[in-house]
């Protein structure tokens, strides 16, 4: 019988009578109940490891060991330091080398890591973690679609598309025309999306086909991270993007004193349902707009 499916071992057989002779095979079934019984278990020197999940039942593993690899169980301490996402070995300027431990296998989207910048940006950055490779680091999400599009007498413009894009986003696009009018590199928002093309809107008609490239957002700008700042990128499936550090408002003299840049070298979008605040002057460079959606607001101090 051994265990009964809820952890209780029974013994299998009547109970023994004095004066009883023993018979071997009774004897010997019990043994091998025994036997099974001990051989399910899990032995504390760590030879028979768990073949199943264990459910603790409401109660804690204790005393544990701060885990070294990917696949190790992490303590309360580690998650509160944050040092499996604190990147150390940093280097570089634009390119940027970084170690973390424990190392793991491939980028995954939703990763988060902090790092110490090493010096500061004089133009788009990469960020490469355990030589796994370089991935931009961006001030918002990028992506680039060659393709070609068909808009004849037409304000939406229909691109078949490289990347997935999503309706609502706001794209850069960067038009190189074969024939017809020429269209002026800006902004516009996704009307429609799939995993193959998407569509935005226009303000004029034009008649010709062409090479499309679609920028989603900035890579960081020049300075955005400066030497000593601490910098929080997150991984978002293609690249890294900025959501902390020099160029995204960063915190210096511990926390009292937040610095900013006093130029805006590329144009922004303030996250919608969110405020910004700066502290002037501030001079935004020629061909580069700051855009404030609707119930946002943006205070320069």
């Amino acid at each position: 019988m051994a265990f009964n499916g809820s952890g209780t071992y029974v013994l299998p057989g009547p109970a023994l009578v004095t004066g009883e002779v023993v018979s071997a095979t009774e004897n010997n079934t019990f043994r091998n109940d025994v036997a099974s019984a001990l051989t399910t278990c899990v032995t504390r020197d760590g030879q028979s490891p768990a073949t199943a999940d264990l459910p603790m039942g409401n109660h804690r593993l204790t005393g544990l060991a701060a885990g070294i690899t990917s696949t190790d169980a992490s303590t309360i301490g580690q998650v509160q330091s944050g040092t499996y996402a604190y990147l150390t070995s940093v280097s570089g300027t634009n390119t940027i080398a970084a170690s973390v431990s424990p190392s793991f296998a491939a980028y995954v989207a939703g990763q988060t890591f902090r790092f110490v910048a090493s010096g500061t940006n004089t133009g788009a950055a990469t960020l490469n973690i355990n030589a796994l490779g370089a991935k931009d680091i961006c001030k918002g999400q990028l992506a680039s679609a060659a393709g070609t599009y068909a808009v004849s007498g037409s304000t939406t413009i229909t691109v078949t598309a490289a990347n997935t894009f999503e309706s609502g986003q706001e794209v850069y696009l960067d038009f190189t025309m074969a024939t017809g009018t020429a269209l002026t590199d800006g902004k516009f928002t996704v009307v429609t999306a799939t995993g193959s093309d998407f569509t935005v809107t226009y303000g004029s008609s034009v008649t010709s086909t062409g090479t499309v490239t679609a920028v989603r957002n900035n890579y960081v700008g020049n300075g955005d991270l400066t030497a000593g700042s601490t910098v929080t990128v997150i991984y978002d499936g293609v690249q890294f993007q900025l959501s902390s550090g020099a160029g995204a408002g960063g915190a210096q003299a511990g926390g009292v004193i937040y610095e900013n840049n006093q130029s805006i070298t590329a144009s922004y979008t303030l996250t919608t349902g969110k405020n910004g605040m700066s502290a002037g002057p501030i001079t935004i460079n020629s061909g580069v707009v700051v855009t404030v959606p609707s119930g946002s607001v943006w205070t320069i101090v």
